[in-house]
């Protein structure tokens, strides 16, 4: 890449960057999306031409991830490096791969925007999210994330059509892609890709997993944990003892019966 291409990427990386310092919503659909795809399709090629125009493409991606890296403040940075070698590996897999590898990240990743809201409670928090926990499955995580209001529901719609393609690759041992009629059909009714129906299902998939991924990466930067109530007073129970009292006292002239059970006779 010439210098001048380098300069372009780097202003173009640093245009897409919000005014938190990170980078906006779905730039990934748009130019790491589109360029990894090209990536790909070319390396599928294998005439001199493609290889060539491939490693232009490949060349371009790496200088603007460096570009975004360079431009996103310390504290992001490893998140996006993240992101972004997920992108990388995401193209090079079996379509069997991509959607087990996909719904297993976002996944994890669902687990750390619900934990950076939820109480801080260490332990508690490690008991849900165990394997029979009320947390310990991908669906249920996907429904309390909406139910939290840290996810939209057409990404809660998402994600469940990613969990059912991810279980069709996983329960079926034979040979399977995304062009089967069951699979396939589940990518299109994806929503959140954003590209014409005529787009391939596996496109279709990954892009949505990358919109899905921008989405929840957005939520969990900005999520704050709540705050657990003050304990509950218990010398507050005194007020409701006293009324029950001066009642018994306007029927009975004995004293109420119950009160050598709290403290001072009550």
């Amino acid at each position: 890449m010439t210098d001048q291409s380098g300069v372009g990427f780097a202003a173009g990386a640093s245009a897409l960057m919000g005014p938190d310092g990170y980078p906006r919503l779905g730039y990934r659909q748009t130019l790491l999306g589109g360029m990894n795809y090209g990536v790909t399709e070319n390396r599928r090629m294998n005439t001199p031409s493609n290889d060539e125009r491939g490693k232009k493409i490949l060349d371009g991606y790496r200088t603007f991830t460096t570009a975004m890296l360079d431009a996103a403040p310390p504290e992001h940075r490893q998140t996006l490096a993240e992101v972004i070698q997920f992108r990388e590996t995401l193209s090079d897999e079996t379509d069997r791969g991509a959607a087990l590898m996909a719904a297993a990240f976002l996944d994890d990743r669902l687990r750390l925007l619900i934990e950076k809201r939820l109480v801080p409670a260490k332990n508690i928090t490690s008991e849900a999210f165990e394997f029979n926990g009320p947390l310990g499955s991908f669906s249920s995580r996907i429904n309390f994330a909406f139910l939290l209001g840290l996810i939209p529901k057409n990404a809660r719609r998402d994600l469940h059509l990613v969990r059912q393609i991810r279980n069709k690759f996983a329960h079926n041992a034979g040979p399977l892609d995304f062009d089967n009629k069951d699979v396939a059909q589940l990518c299109d009714a994806l929503a959140l890709h954003a590209v014409l129906p005529s787009f391939s299902a596996g496109s279709k998939f990954r892009r949505s997993v990358m919109r899905l991924l921008s989405i929840i990466t957005a939520a969990t930067r900005q999520a704050e944990h709540l705050e657990s109530p003050p304990d509950h007073d218990v010398a507050s129970n005194r007020v409701p003892l006293d009324v029950i009292k001066t009642m018994w006292a306007a029927i009975d002239d004995k004293p109420y019966p119950f009160g050598d059970q709290y403290p001072d006779g009550g």
